[in-house]
């Protein structure tokens, strides 16, 4: 299965906004982390005072009229909107203080919608499943079923990382993950699925060894600490997907 927060809540828009019709393609996230709490540094941008027949709905509205608001608290017991012009995640460092009744909610991007996660410094979307055991192209091509989805092109040093962190966050026991990337039309010569070459790697020391002249997919080994290693494409392993 996926890596993503079930306790997720979404809320779906079907409304009617300065004359034109808004689809349930508009979706705002809630994120539980924030439940009854508030980062304390920043300043909304605007704040409104609802009446309980307005309900959240006017506040999700009102957040998605004003392209400024990226995310809004609302409060369950005294009816206000703060919108706010950033983004807060569950991991923000600053100090909070308690707001009885409010829920955060964010503006969903495609990423999130498709249940990924998102990485906004490095402009990554990606998720990792688990208990889903196929070939290297079975893998690509299960990615492939989500729009603009791919195995994982693990292309820089800080998306090696993130994406170890993340995986060791799990606590799990993993054997590895397959990655984009493959010698098969040139041993020795690693490209991306589509052909493009791969010019950043982080390969395991020794590796790519291609043993028994049978290794020709990348993936990310576990006894490795994630670092990469060649393996034999048909074998059945978990996988990481990217949204590009």
């Amino acid at each position: 299965m996926g890596f993503e927060a079930d306790s997720l809540q979404r809320i779906f828009l079907a409304s009617i906004i300065l004359g034109e019709a808004i689809s349930s393609q508009i979706e705002y996230i809630r994120m539980p982390g924030f439940e009854g709490y508030r980062p304390t540094d920043p300043n909304p941008i605007v704040i409104v005072h609802y009446t309980p027949e307005d309900g959240i709905l006017s506040c999700c509205l009102a957040c998605l009229q004003n392209e400024n608001c990226h995310s809004y608290f609302w409060n369950t017991r005294d009816f206000t909107c703060e919108m706010y012009a950033t983004r807060f995640d569950n991991n923000h460092t600053m100090s909070l203080e308690q707001k009885y009744g409010e829920q955060y909610y964010v503006k969903a991007n495609r990423c999130e919608m498709a249940g990924f996660i998102w990485v906004n410094d490095l402009l990554f979307c990606f998720q990792i499943y688990t208990n889903s055991y196929r070939s290297h192209n079975e893998s690509n091509l299960a990615c492939s079923k989500t729009e603009g989805g791919r195995l994982a092109r693990i292309d820089t040093n800080d998306k090696q990382n993130h994406v170890k962190i993340t995986i060791l966050s799990l606590n799990g026991v993993f054997g590895g993950f397959w990655i984009d990337g493959n010698d098969l039309a040139q041993e020795g010569v690693w490209k991306y699925s589509d052909g493009s070459p791969m010019t950043t790697t982080f390969w395991n020391t020794a590796q790519p060894s291609n043993k028994f002249g049978i290794e020709n997919c990348a993936s990310m080994r576990s006894s490795y600490g994630y670092l990469w290693n060649d393996r034999y494409c048909e074998d059945d392993i978990n996988y990481i997907c990217e949204i590009v």
